[in-house]
């Protein structure tokens, strides 16, 4: 089908590029959640398959069996790596955009269970990373 009006088209793209929402005010409760999302998107995209063995996790913790443990062991690796580049890339940029309209630091334990909690990993294993983060946050860093 040949395309008879095609500057019709451009308009209908263009019409609908302005109406695309604009960038809340910074530092409101909008603007810290659309910040939120849109630095965890980079992040859930590169570890889609880990925070998917995470959201299985709560099935696994409901009635532990040794294949459980053993899917659990395989993920092992890769779910250490996800939570080290979460903690040295993502927590980083996440407190330089956030940090000047915080009241009070955020965690990166705090940080991780607000991803999680957004891409539906159960309420078991949110309580689980946050006790295993609020550990790694305060053990000191090696010299």
């Amino acid at each position: 089908m040949a395309l008879k009006h095609p500057i019709s088209i451009i308009a209908i793209v263009a019409g609908l590029a302005a109406c695309a929402t604009p960038e809340p005010d910074p530092c409101t409760a909008e603007w810290i959640d659309w910040k939120k999302d849109e630095i965890f998107s980079e992040f859930t995209r590169t570890y889609r398959a880990d925070i998917r063995a995470l959201r299985n996790l709560e099935d696994d913790l409901q009635s532990p069996s040794m294949v459980a443990a053993l899917r659990l062991a395989s993920r092992a690796e890769t779910i250490g790596n996800m939570a080290e580049d979460f903690i040295s890339e993502t927590v980083p940029e996440l407190r330089a955009a956030l940090g000047p309209c915080a009241a009070t630091p955020v965690t990166a334990a705090d940080l991780m269970a607000d991803l999680l909690e957004d891409q539906g990993v159960g309420e078991q294993t949110i309580a689980w990373v946050r006790a295993l983060g609020a550990f790694i946050e305060t053990v000191p860093p090696e010299s």
